[in-house]
């Protein structure tokens, strides 16, 4: 009797080798597995970062131009608005109209048949911007109006 349960302690010691052996490959393979699964969560993590970087430096990119673009556009409103004249550009909103000039002012400025020169006698350095924004308004209203500064240092005897 003992000889028949030899082979079968045997065979039972083979079949436990064997399910040790298959538990061994299962747990190699899930091991495998799971690191194939982690490897792939990796890839997709990293081309998630460089599409959400592309998607960041396209929409930086487009900030960017669109803030040149308006630069650019503010630049050149304020190089047109720089040359337009000064009756178009400076408004007199003292509530007297104290820096306007009248319609009865007009009126007489445009019946001019004759040149008017007015000399404008101020030292160089101390010229008021009041009167000098007045007096380039009479000049802008007609073509008989001059306006000539002088300064009494290099012209002394002018105003004799």
């Amino acid at each position: 009797m003992k000889k028949k349960n030899l082979p079968a302690a045997g065979a039972e010691a083979k079949q436990a080798e064997n399910r040790k052996e298959a538990e061994s490959r299962r747990k190699a393979e899930n091991r495998r597995e799971a690191e194939n699964r982690r490897k792939a969560e990796n890839r997709r993590e990293a081309e998630n970062r460089r599409a959400r970087n592309r998607n960041a430096l396209r929409g930086g990119s487009y900030s960017l131009l669109i803030s040149a673009v308006v630069l650019a556009i503010l630049i050149a409103v304020n190089v047109f608005a720089s040359a337009l004249p000064a009756n178009l550009t400076q408004y007199d909103i003292s509530s007297s109209q104290l820096y306007s000039i009248t319609s009865n002012t007009k009126v007489v400025v445009n019946a001019l048949e004759e040149d008017v020169t007015i000399y404008w006698i101020v030292q160089s350095g101390e010229e008021d911007d009041i009167i000098e924004n007045l007096l380039s308004r009479y000049e802008s209203l007609s073509d008989h109006i001059e306006v000539v500064k002088r300064n009494p240092d290099v012209y002394p005897t002018f105003a004799e």
